[in-house]
C-alpha cells in the first residue's frame, strides 16, 4: 500500500512540475506576444502617421504646382500683351521717325534714353539729369547711363553755353545726336576718361567732339560712319598722344 502512495505520490510530482513548466513556457510566450503586438501597434502607428505626412506633403506640392502654373500662364498673357504693346508702339514710333520732325526725333530720343536709364538703375527711376529738349541733356544722360553700364568716368564742357540748343530745329542735328550717343559708347570701351564738348559747328549746328584719355587702341567706327555718311554726317577721328579724338558734324538746313 505504501508503494503504490508513493508512486501516486511521484506520478502527482512529476505532473505539476510538468505543469508549471508548461504554464511558465506558456507565460513567456504570452509576454514575448504581447511585446510583439505592443511594437506592431507602434509600427502601425508611425506609419499611419508618415502615410499622413506624405499625403500632407503631397497636397502642398500639388498646391505649389498649382500656384505656379496659374503664376507662369499670368506671366505668359502678361509678356503677350506687352509684346502687342511694343509691335504697336514700335510701329507708331517708325511712321514718328519717318516724319522727320525735329520734335518727334526729340521726343524719340528722350523715351530712349528713359528706356535704357530704367533698365540699367531700376524700374521707374527718373532721369539723372533734367530733361529740357536740347542735345547737352541728351548727351549728359547719355553718360550717366555709360558710367553706371562701363565705370567709364566722363565729363560734359561749355555746359549751359546755348550751344546745346542751336539747331535743335533742324532733325539732322537730333539725327547727328542719336549718332553722336552711339558713338560715345563705343568709344567708352576704349578709354580711361572721356571728355565731351559742343563746339560751333558749320552752319547753325553745333559740333559733337570726343576725347578719349589713356585710350589703348582706336575704335572701330565703321558702323557709325557708313549711317553718318548716308545722312550727310561727318565723322573723323584724330590719334593724340595716347588718345584720340572723335568728332562729328553736320551742316543744318538752315545754314544750307
Amino acid at each position: 500500500m505504501t508503494v503504490v502512495v508513493g508512486v501516486v505520490a511521484g506520478v502527482a510530482v512529476v505532473l505539476l512540475v510538468a505543469s508549471l513548466v508548461a504554464w511558465r513556457s506558456s507565460s513567456n510566450r504570452l509576454a514575448g506576444a504581447e511585446s510583439r503586438f505592443v511594437e506592431s501597434q507602434s509600427a502601425l502607428e508611425d506609419a499611419k502617421r508618415s502615410e499622413e505626412a506624405t499625403r500632407q506633403e503631397l497636397g502642398e506640392e500639388r498646391r505649389r504646382g498649382s500656384e505656379s502654373e496659374l503664376r507662369a500662364h499670368d506671366a505668359e498673357e502678361r509678356a503677350g500683351r506687352a509684346e502687342t504693346r511694343a509691335v504697336s508702339a514700335e510701329a507708331a514710333m517708325e511712321a514718328l521717325i519717318a516724319s522727320r520732325s525735329p520734335t518727334v526725333l526729340a521726343e524719340v530720343e528722350r523715351v530712349r534714353l528713359e528706356r535704357e536709364w530704367r533698365e540699367v538703375s531700376g524700374l521707374d527711376a527718373p532721369l539723372p539729369v533734367r530733361w529740357d529738349g536740347s542735345l547737352e541733356a541728351a548727351l549728359a544722360i547719355e553718360l550717366e547711363i555709360i558710367r553706371e553700364v562701363t565705370g567709364t568716368p566722363s565729363r560734359l564742357e561749355n555746359a549751359g553755353s546755348g550751344r546745346s540748343n542751336a539747331g535743335v530745329d533742324d532733325p539732322k542735328v537730333w539725327i547727328m545726336g542719336s549718332l553722336g550717343c552711339e558713338l560715345l559708347r563705343i568709344v567708352s570701351r576704349h578709354a580711361d576718361e572721356m571728355v565731351v564738348r559742343l563746339d560751333p559747328g558749320p552752319g547753325m549746328a553745333p559740333a559733337l567732339a570726343v576725347e578719349s584719355l589713356g585710350a589703348r587702341s582706336l575704335p572701330d567706327l565703321t558702323s557709325v560712319e557708313i549711317a553718318a555718311k548716308a545722312l550727310g554726317i561727318t565723322v573723323t577721328v584724330e590719334q593724340l598722344g595716347d588718345g584720340f579724338v572723335a568728332r562729328m558734324s553736320a551742316e543744318t538746313d538752315a545754314s544750307a
